[in-house]
Order: C-alpha cells, then sequence, then structure tokens
C-alpha cells in the first residue's frame, strides 16, 4: 500500500514504543468502519531467534482534533479497568492504540443473547470502575443539530422532530462516561484464552447509564423483549427502569437514523441509505409502530 496517509504514517516513532522490532513497518488497512481508516501496523519481530511479521499496532486517521483527543482519554480510562486496548499515541491525525488478536463479536457463530452477554459484560464492568461525572451529553441539541445536516424533506424532518418531542427524557445534568456506541462490531473477542475487549471510543461522552443500553439495543437491532431478558441476568444492571432504556433506545435509533442519512446526504454511498431505514424499522419497533416511519419516508 502507498499512499500519502500510509506514508505518513509510516513515518510515526514506532521503535520509541517496542523495542524488539527491526526494519519498516508493513501497514494493512482494515475493512472497517464508516467514518475513519483503520491500518493494521505490522513489524518484523525476534522472538527466540525467529524472525517474523508480528502485528503490534493499530492506526486510526482522525481528522477532527477534538473528537480524537476525547476518544484518547476515553481509551486510557477504559484501558486502566481492563475492558479496552492500551492507547500508545495521540497527535494532529493519528490515534494509535495497541494490536489485540481478536474477532469481531458481530461475527462470531453466536446467539443474539450470548453476543448481548459478553457486550454487557464488558458494559457492567466499564461503569463500575469509571466513576468521573461531568455535565451530560444534550440528546435534543444532537438530534437539532443531525436533522439540520440530514438532507431530509422538511416533512421528515418534522417527523422525527415530533418522535423526539414525545419520548424524550429529561436529561441528567451530570453523567457518567459511557462508550456510546456499543456495537458488536466495537467488540472483540479472543476466543483462545475468552477475553474481550470494547474497541473504537469515537462516541464517548457523558450520559445516563440508560442511555449507553438504549444506544446499544438501537445499533445492534435488538429486540426489546430480548435484550431486557439477558439484562435481567446481570447483577449490576437488571435495576435500571426498562421503559427509560427504551425511550433512550428511541432517541438513539433518531441519532443513528439521521447520522446515516447525513452520511447519505453527503457522500451518495448506498450502505448508509439502507441502514438509515433499517433503523428506522426498528424504531418503528420501539414506537409499537405509532408513526409508520418505514411507510411515511421511504
Amino acid at each position: 500500500m502507498n499512499s500519502p496517509i500510509t506514508s505518513t504514517l509510516e513515518q510515526l516513532p514506532f521503535s520509541h514504543w517496542q523495542p524488539v522490532i527491526i526494519g519498516a513497518p508493513v501497514i494493512e488497512s482494515f475493512d472497517t468502519g464508516l467514518s475513519h481508516q483503520v491500518f493494521k501496523v505490522s513489524f518484523a519481530t525476534i522472538e527466540r531467534g525467529e524472525q517474523k511479521i508480528t502485528p503490534l499496532f493499530v492506526a486510526k486517521h482522525v481528522a477532527n482534533r477534538e473528537t480524537r483527543h476525547a476518544e484518547f482519554d476515553a481509551l486510557q480510562r477504559a484501558f486502566q479497568c481492563g475492558v479496552s486496548v492500551k492507547p500508545i499515541y495521540v497527535d494532529d491525525n493519528w490515534l494509535i492504540t495497541e494490536y489485540f488478536n481478536g474477532d469481531c463479536l458481530e461475527s462470531l457463530d453466536l446467539d443474539i443473547e450470548q453476543k448481548l452477554e459478553i457486550a454487557l459484560s464488558l458494559v457492567a464492568k466499564f461503569h463500575q470502575s469509571v466513576k468521573h461525572g461531568a455535565t451530560s451529553i444534550n440528546l435534543q441539541q444532537v438530534i437539532d443539530k443531525l436533522i439540520s445536516k440530514s438532507g431530509l424533506s422538511p416533512k421528515h424532518q418534522q417527523l422525527l422532530s415530533t418522535v423526539t418531542v414525545e419520548h424524550l427524557l429529561p436529561q441528567p445534568d451530570c453523567g457518567n462516561l459511557v462508550h456510546g456506541d456499543v456495537n458488536f462490531t466495537n467488540v472483540l473477542v479472543n476466543q483462545a484464552d475468552n477475553t474481550a475487549k470494547l474497541i473504537d471510543f469515537e462516541a464517548a461522552s457523558y450520559a445516563s447509564m440508560e442511555y449507553e443500553l438504549g444506544m446499544m439495543m438501537s445499533v445492534n437491532f435488538i429486540h426489546p423483549d430480548t435484550f431486557f431478558r439477558v439484562l435481567k441476568q446481570s447483577s449490576y444492571l437488571c435495576a435500571l427502569c426498562p421503559k427509560k432504556v427504551t425511550r433512550n433506545a428511541i432517541m438513539s435509533s433518531i441519532i443513528n437514523v439521521l447520522w446515516y442519512f447525513t452520511h447519505d446526504h453527503e457522500n451518495g454511498t448506498q450502505v448508509f441509505k439502507n441502514t438509515a431505514f433499517a433503523q428506522l424499522e426498528h424504531l418503528d419497533l420501539l414506537t409499537n409502530e405509532k408513526y409508520l416511519l418505514i411507510k411515511e419516508m421511504r
């Protein structure tokens, strides 16, 4: 691979972090992520007198400086409580973490409840360990901003605004740090030693636990009955109010719908539009088809 972005990546001081590496990095693009370019960085290493190519780092190219540094800070806290990979380096263009040898949870041959149990166990551990509070995310402002950029017709914008007004809960003044996007594609599992890690803290913010779980339900298209059946098995999370989680899932679905429509409007990529309509279908499920959103917005 030879491009300006990988040429820049090759100049980063990897040798300062791992003294056993030799030679130039081997850089491969990951086929993952919808908003950023992500690369696996491997090096020739010496182990027991033998040389081999070993993946050591993951490098993500992020244009937004504020987002990049916030993600690095969230990763540091998640690493400290054992639920994420070690963050290594951040600068004006790059966020670099240690490589974790795992498979994406979404791709594993497990049923939805098994996948949910793994993801919920990580979330519970994260939230039990990270108690730093700060001003909570304002969901109304997030939705209003996305609506203005979505490219949707005024009629469809008004429809989603109506759903928001009818289901938005009062937001807490102070929230805890949340991952904000516990998609099964953002969970890696090493099946050899049965360990799992959360990755991609780009959407990390301060919010309620109900928001964290509502987004997890929404982004993974999980039926509420299934979600709450598994949630009851968590001694830490089972006390949360299902109605509050569901209403946060509705807000999360609206955010996801608008995010995908915005990127479809800006990039014209069919995958964004398809996923937006899949989220609309899930939003209809969460609202008991009160608004017939799929029918109205096709």
